[in-house]
């Protein structure tokens, strides 16, 4: 009997490779049909937007702090005993004002200046004493050494004219200077009992007791310790409270 010869590998290949071309072609044939089928949708139009006009930037807001206000006033404020400060802004229509004023007085040269009057006991227009400061044209705050505690002052900034006369732009406020060193005024709710202060007194001298410095201390930590403590009763004063402590000792 005849056999039939074996096909060789390549024409197997090239048999497996057309069966999936050909389903593929079959597909795409049965989509062209399908679309030619379809009713045509109508064109849809796309409208652009409508211009719209360009919204200017918001600046940032300014944080800084102004360096004028429009104010015409002069202000003193106290630094120490011996010191006060004061800070100023002028209006410039007071100026002109002024210096018209002083133009039509025949005087022609000025001089700025801060005058610093001492009104202890007084005031304006009395005072005991007064001294000028020459300011120069920038400057807008001054330190100045009054020299005296426990006094009141009073300053006005204005202008000076040849003869002295003195030609006021703004008067500031009144102000005391502290005292120096300690108070002398005794406020009776503090105040230490006598029988405590001779008691303490007596024990510092030595006067009926050996007993040392540190029994002194504790003395008196013990009567500060009550003074500022919580435990005391209502309208009851401090002294009357440690003289009660103490006495128990």
């Amino acid at each position: 009997m005849r056999q039939r010869p074996k096909k060789k590998p390549q024409a197997r290949k090239k048999r497996a490779l057309k069966r999936p071309l050909k389903s593929f072609r079959k597909i795409t044939s049965k989509l062209r049909r399908v679309l030619k089928a379809a009713p045509a949708l109508p064109a849809r139009v796309i409208q652009s937007a409508p211009a719209t006009s360009a919204v200017p930037p918001v600046p940032p807001a300014d944080d800084r702090i102004p360096s004028r206000y429009g104010d015409n006033k002069l202000v003193l404020l106290v630094r120490d005993p011996w010191w006060i400060f004061a800070y100023w802004e002028i209006d410039p229509r007071r100026q002109e004002e002024l210096t018209r004023q002083m133009e039509r007085s025949g005087h022609k040269s000025k001089k700025t200046v801060l005058r610093v009057y001492d009104v202890t006991r007084s005031g304006l227009p009395k005072f005991n004493s007064f001294f000028d400061i020459e300011l120069n044209f920038y400057a807008d705050n001054w330190y100045i050494d009054v020299g005296i505690p426990d006094r009141e002052w009073v300053a006005e900034i204005g202008y000076r004219a040849d003869d002295g006369r003195f030609y006021v732009l703004a008067r500031s406020n009144s102000v005391r200077t502290p005292a120096f060193g300690l108070s002398d005024v005794l406020d009776e709710e503090w105040m230490l009992p006598e029988d405590i202060y001779y008691r303490i007194i007596g024990r510092t001298l030595g006067a009926g007791s050996q007993e040392g410095s540190m029994d002194i201390r504790k003395l008196l930590e013990k009567y500060l310790r009550n003074v500022i403590s919580s435990e005391r009763p209502p309208n009851a004063k401090p002294s009357q409270v440690v003289g009660a402590r103490l006495g128990s000792d």
